[in-house]
C-alpha cells in the first residue's frame, strides 16, 4: 500500500496564502501578518485508521510560535514539534484512531490560524511492514537486571522511512530503550526497574502505526540460582575496567557475553559464591552484560562515556567520631574509575583494616589508632586513572574516648520485617536512623541518663540503615547498622506428630507485621487446612486428617515474597475407636443391651460377636462420630462370647465378654 504523505524529513517548501472560505471548503486562514505554509499537508484529505503520518509545516516569521489542535482527539490526535536548528519549520504528526472526521487547526501566537478537516478511513489494507522478535515467549527478569530483544524489521513501502517500536504497558516497572540497529535488525534493551512480582506486557509495532501487537509478558522475579552482584546500569569512562561476580552454586561456570563490542569480558576465575569476571570499556556507547546458566539469565546494562568523573556516593555523616581502638565501616557506591583506593589524608590517626566489594558497593573498615582528639579525612582516589581531580573526600574521622555515652547494642544485626527491637542509650540526647523509610523510631522511657528507644522494621527486606546517637558537644556516634530481614514466622507446634484419621488440630502461626500468610499442606489429600481467625500477629489454622493411616505430609507457612517455611510433618494415625462399655457383664436370654461406639472420622463401624448363636447384634443409629448398636441374648445359660468393633482397614478391637445368665 502506498503512503505518499508519510515522510519523516520534509524537503518541499510551498508558500500558500489562504483567504477566508465559507461553505464546504476544507480549510480557512484568518488575515494576519504571518503566513502558515502547509506544504504537502495541503493536499491531504484522508488518513488511514491506526496510521501515524508526519508532515512539514512552515511559518514565514520564525519568532512566531505555532500550535496545533484537533476538534476530536478520539478520532484524530495531533502533535506539533518544532525542528531544532531549523527555525520556522515544524513537524506535524497525525494519529488516526477511529473512523470519522476531525478538524485540525494550526494557530500562530500572532493570531493567524489555518483549519483543515481530515477524514479517518478504515481502508482494509494490510500494514506495510513485517517484524519478528527473537523473544516471543513470556519470560522473567530479576529486579535491576536487563535483557536485549532483537527485532528483525522489514519496511514494505519504499517511499517511507519507518522503524519498529517496542513498548510496555507498565513504564513504572519496566524501561524499554532502543539501543541501536544493524541493517534491518534493531536492538531494544528491557530494564526491570520495579519490585518482585510486577508483570508487564511488551508490544511490538511500527513507527507508522499507533497500535502495536502484543509480543509477550515479562515478570520481575528472582532466579532460583543465578544472580549478579551488579544491578541497574553501570556507568563508566572509556578504557575503564570493572570487576563483577556472577553468583551461582553450580560447579559449571556460566556463559557471560557482551551485547556488542563496546565492552569486552574476560573470566578471572572461581571465587566464593560464584565466578569473577572483568569488563573493559573499549568504545563509547551502551552494552549489556548477560550471564546464562541452566536456562536462567541475569544481566546489567553498561554505559561507556568518553570522559566522565567516577561516581562516588555514600550515606555516612560528614564527620565521624570513633573511640580509640574501635572500628567504623563506611559504605560507598562507586561506578567508573577502575579499582578505588581508600586512604587517610594524614598518617597516625586511623588505619584501613579491610575493603570488601559487593557489586558497586565497597565496605571500607577503618580503625581508630591515633591519639584521642586526632582527626583526618578519608579520601577515595582512583590510581588507575591517576587524576587528583577525581579524588573524593568522604569526611572527617576523629578519635574519641568513651565518656558516658554508650549503647547496650553496638554490633550490626538483622531485624525481621514487622518486628521491633529496644536500644538502651546512655548519656545521649538523641537517637535516629540515617536512612528514612526503613525503620520507625520511638522513645519508650527515660530514667536518669538512660533512655529506651524502640525501632520497628518497616522497609523492604534487604534495606538497611545506620543508627546514630547525639551527645552534647559531639558529632553523631554510630551505634550499629540494622538490616531488614525476612518476616520471622514461628509456630506453636514444630515437632512432627500423628493425627488420627478424621481428627483435627489447630496451629497458631505468628508472623509480625503482615496482614496475611499462606498456610498449606504438601498434600491436600492427606490433611485439609482451613483458616480459623487472625488476631494481631497470630494466624490460626485448623487441619483435619483426611488421608489413610500411615500417609504423611509436610505443613508449610510463608508470607508473600519469601520462601515457605516447613513447620512439621503430620502422619495420619489409626482411628481411635472407643466404647461406652468396656467391662465384661452378664445378659439374660432374651434381654437386650445398647453399646455406643465412638470413632471420629470413620465412615462406618463393624460390630459383632466372636461366637455365633450366643447373641444377636443390631445397628441402631449414627449420630456424628457415635455409632449405636444393640445386642440381644439368644444362647443358653453359661455360654460366652467376645464383643468386637472395628473400622475399615483396621484390626478389630475387643470391647468386652458377655455371658448368658
Amino acid at each position: 500500500m502506498k503512503k505518499q504523505y508519510r515522510i519523516l524529513s520534509m524537503v518541499l517548501t510551498l508558500t500558500l496564502i489562504f483567504s477566508v472560505f465559507t461553505g464546504n471548503l476544507a480549510f480557512a486562514e484568518e488575515t494576519a501578518s504571518s503566513v502558515i505554509s502547509l506544504n504537502d499537508f495541503d493536499s491531504v484529505t484522508t488518513v488511514e485508521k491506526y496510521s501515524r503520518t508526519t508532515y512539514e509545516i512552515e511559518i514565514d516569521q520564525p519568532e512566531v510560535q505555532l500550535e496545533a489542535s484537533s476538534s476530536d482527539e478520539s478520532v484524530l490526535k495531533v502533535s506539533l514539534q518544532e525542528e531544532s536548528g531549523d527555525s520556522g519549520y515544524y513537524t506535524l504528526v497525525l494519529e488516526g484512531w477511529e473512523e470519522g472526521e476531525a478538524t485540525i487547526t494550526l494557530t500562530a501566537s500572532d493570531g493567524t490560524t489555518v483549519a483543515k478537516t481530515i477524514t479517518v478511513e478504515d481502508t482494509g489494507y494490510e500494514w506495510d511492514y513485517t517484524a519478528e522478535a527473537d523473544q516471543t515467549e513470556d519470560f522473567t527478569l530479576p529486579s535491576g537486571n536487563s535483557r536485549y530483544i532483537k527485532i528483525h524489521y522489514e519496511n514494505l513501502d519504499a517511499d517511507t522511512f519507518t522503524y519498529p517500536t517496542l513498548v510496555t504497558d507498565q513504564p513504572d516497572d519496566f524501561n524499554v530503550t532502543l539501543e541501536g540497529s544493524d541493517g534491518n535488525d534493531f536492538f531494544y534493551r528491557v530494564d526491570a526497574t520495579g519490585n518482585d512480582g510486577a508483570t508487564g506486557t511488551l508490544s511490538l509495532g511500527s513507527s507508522d502505526y499507533v497500535i502495536p501487537k502484543k509480543l509477550c509478558d515479562v515478570t520481575i522475579a528472582e532466579n532460583s540460582d543465578l544472580s549478579m552482584d551488579t544491578k541497574s546500569t553501570y556507568v563508566c569512562s572509556l578504557f575503564d575496567s570493572y570487576h563483577f561476580v556472577v553468583r551461582t552454586t553450580s560447579a559449571a561456570a556460566p556463559e557471560v557475553t557482551a551485547g556488542n563490542d563496546n565492552v569486552s569480558i574476560t573470566p578471572v576465575g572461581k571465587v566464593e559464591g560464584g565466578y569473577e569476571y572483568v569488563m573493559d570499556a573499549d568504545h563509547e556507547g551502551t552494552s549489556l552484560i548477560q550471564a546464562t546458566l541452566n536456562g536462567e539469565t541475569a544481566g546489567f546494562a553498561v554505559t561507556v562515556n568518553y570522559d566522565s568523573k567516577p561516581s562516588v556516593s555514600f550515606d555516612a555523616p560528614k564527620e565521624v567520631s570513633v573511640e580509640r581502638g574501635k572500628t567504623y565501616t563506611y559504605k560507598f557506591s562507586i561506578m567508573g574509575g577502575g579499582t578505588p583506593s581508600f586512604v587517610p589524608d594524614q598518617d597516625g590517626v586511623f588505619s584501613v583494616q579491610s575493603v570488601r566489594k559487593d557489586g558497586i558497593d565497597y565496605y571500607c573498615t577503618v580503625a581508630a589508632t591515633g591519639a584521642v582528639g586526632a582527626s583526618a579525612n578519608l579520601l577515595v582516589s582512583f590510581p588507575d586513572i591517576g587524576e587528583d581531580d577525581d579524588t573524593v573526600n568522604a569526611g572527617k574521622f576523629s578519635v574519641t574516648e568513651p565518656v558516658g555515652v554508650k549503647s547496650d547494642t553496638n554490633n550490626d544485626f538483622s531485624l525481621a520485617k514487622g518486628s521491633s527491637y529496644v536500644f538502651r542509650i546512655t548519656g545521649a540526647t538523641g537517637f535516629y536512623a540515617a536512612s528514612s523509610g526503613v525503620f520507625s523510631v520511638s522513645k519508650l522511657s527515660t530514667s536518669g541518663n538512660e533512655t529506651l528507644y524502640k525501632i520497628t522494621a518497616t522497609g523492604d527486606v534487604g534495606q538497611g540503615a545506620g543508627f546514630y546517637m547525639n551527645a552534647p558537644g559531639r558529632v553523631p556516634l554510630k551505634v550499629c547498622a540494622v538490616t531488614v530481614a525476612p518476616v520471622k514466622i514461628t509456630s506453636d507446634t514444630n515437632d512432627d506428630f500423628e493425627l488420627a484419621a478424621g481428627a483435627g488440630y489447630q496451629f497458631k502461626i505468628t508472623a509480625p507485621g503482615v496482614k496475611s500468610i499462606q498456610f498449606n499442606a504438601g498434600s491436600s489429600k492427606v490433611v485439609a487446612p482451613v483458616f480459623v481467625r487472625h488476631v494481631g500477629n497470630d494466624f490460626y489454622y485448623k487441619i483435619t486428617a483426611v488421608g489413610k493411616p500411615g500417609e504423611q505430609t509436610g505443613i508449610y507457612a510463608s508470607v508473600k515474597g519469601q520462601d515457605a517455611k516447613k513447620i512439621c510433618v503430620v502422619t495420619v494415625g489409626r482411628i481411635q475407636l472407643k466404647s461406652d462399655t468396656n467391662n465384661n457383664f452378664s445378659l439374660a436370654a432374651g434381654a437386650g443391651y445398647q453399646f455406643k461406639i465412638t470413632a471420629p472420622g470413620a465412615s462406618s463401624v463393624n460390630f459383632g460377636s466372636g461366637s455365633s448363636g450366643v447373641i444377636q447384634t443390631y445397628f441402631v443409629k449414627r449420630v456424628g462420630n457415635d455409632f449405636f448398636f444393640k445386642v440381644v441374648g439368644t444362647g443358653s445359660s453359661g455360654q460366652q462370647t467376645g464383643i468386637y468393633a472395628s473400622v475399615p482397614n483396621q484390626d478389630a478391637k475387643k470391647i468386652c465378654v458377655i455371658t448368658i445368665q
